[in-house]
């Protein structure tokens, strides 16, 4: 797959999850033109760099489910278009379809982690969350993947009142200033868990439930400019923060 100057330029930003969402708008787009083989390379592509696939970032479209019924034509493998299929019936949320196509992936992929991700996002969508994580935890058996330490740690979370922030933590570290990272912050404060006191910016922010998290995700070129007129350097602010939870790691990783 080439890559085109709108995802070249993503990449420059550092904002993986950007980058993924881009692939996965791209798929969609795909399959609304019956070009299931470059859907197919796309959701591929995305997921290898998203850690959180949700709709922020207006990536999703409508009408996929119309698309993947019956098809005319393939233009991939038939494992390839289960895939596709699956995909475009999970966000359409046709959930028992999109079970019935991601089972007929797995049967030809079993060593592939991305049909169980996908398989656990179903049966999330189900509210199935014990299903879920099994298959999450399936796929981090073939690739440990920060997608699927992410949906483990916010699913136990916020679906099973179960301990997540391990999988948060780790998930996190990849990039410390995200939406993933916000959900750690969220998840600590509520469990009474704080980074020790200091000066640094966005442990600031972490200790009160990662409130800019989400601003400064999307802002990842600029400098942080106080109230006071006075800036700070992002990436110094990112690295003190990443430091911090490093030190800090014996906080999140007690089950």
């Amino acid at each position: 797959m080439e890559l085109d100057i709108e995802i070249i330029n993503l990449l420059k930003t550092g904002n993986l999850d950007a980058v993924g969402k881009c692939h996965l708008r791209k798929a969609n787009e795909h399959i609304l033109q019956g070009e299931f083989n470059s859907a197919y390379e796309n959701i591929i592509k995305g997921y290898e760099f998203i850690t959180c696939d949700c709709f922020l970032g207006n990536w999703l479209k409508k009408g996929l489910n119309k698309m993947v019924g019956e098809p005319l034509r393939l233009d991939c493998e038939t494992y390839q278009f289960h895939l596709v299929q699956a995909f475009a019936y999970w966000l359409s949320k046709e959930f028992e379809a999109a079970l019935i196509s991601i089972n007929k992936y797995i049967e030809v992929k079993s060593d592939e982690e991305i049909g169980y991700y996908l398989k656990g996002r179903i049966y999330s969508g189900m509210e199935n969350f014990l299903e879920a994580i099994e298959c999450y935890s399936k796929g981090l058996l073939i690739k440990r993947t920060n997608k699927a330490l992410y949906r483990i740690g916010r699913t136990k979370e916020e679906c099973l009142n179960e301990n997540g922030l391990p999988e948060l933590y780790e998930a996190s570290l990849d990039n410390v200033i995200s939406h993933c990272s916000g959900r750690l912050a969220e998840n600590s404060v509520k469990r009474g868990i704080f980074l020790p006191n200091d000066d640094a910016f966005f442990s600031k922010s972490f200790n009160d439930s990662g409130s800019l998290f989400f601003v400064y995700c999307e802002r990842t070129e600029e400098n942080i400019k106080l109230k006071d007129g006075s800036e700070l350097n992002f990436l110094q602010e990112k690295a003190r923060l990443l430091y911090s939870l490093i030190e800090n790691r014996d906080l999140f990783l007690i089950d």
